[in-house]
């Protein structure tokens, strides 16, 4: 069950204009986004809303979870990324960060995806 901060968008034409509104800068969040299904991805998607505050805090942090990535990846491939970032649909990527400009500031991959790698990415789009 998605957290208090996650926003999980399907790929219905609804999501997809959902998605289109939530990306267009200036944004009203920080975005953690999560790519797929299974266990990687739902434990990202879980630490995602902890470190955006779960329902403890309010922040300006939030999970948008894209269970099908696949239609939404021409927009998010899209996006401009900060200098260094891999593209998101770079073999391994699970997650990343927007800034409040929709710029990609930090890609992870499984390998990456531990709270302090997690709460970076965070701060990382909030400099961006």
């Amino acid at each position: 069950m998605p957290g208090t901060k996650t926003i999980v968008l399907d790929s219905s034409p609804q999501s997809q204009q959902q998605r289109a509104a939530l990306l267009h800068p200036p944004a009203t969040h920080i975005y953690f986004i999560v790519l797929g299904t299974g266990a990687t991805p739902d434990g990202a998607a879980e630490l995602g809303d902890l470190y955006a505050g779960g329902d403890s805090h309010d922040t300006h942090r939030r999970v948008l979870r894209l269970p099908d990535p696949a239609v939404h990846m021409p927009v998010l491939t899209a996006l401009t990324r900060v200098d260094g970032e891999p593209a998101v649909d770079s073999q391994g990527v699970v997650a990343f960060t927007t800034s409040g400009m929709c710029i990609v500031a930090k890609v992870l991959t499984a390998d990456f995806l531990g709270d302090g790698d997690i709460v970076m990415a965070y701060i990382a789009a909030e400099g961006a």
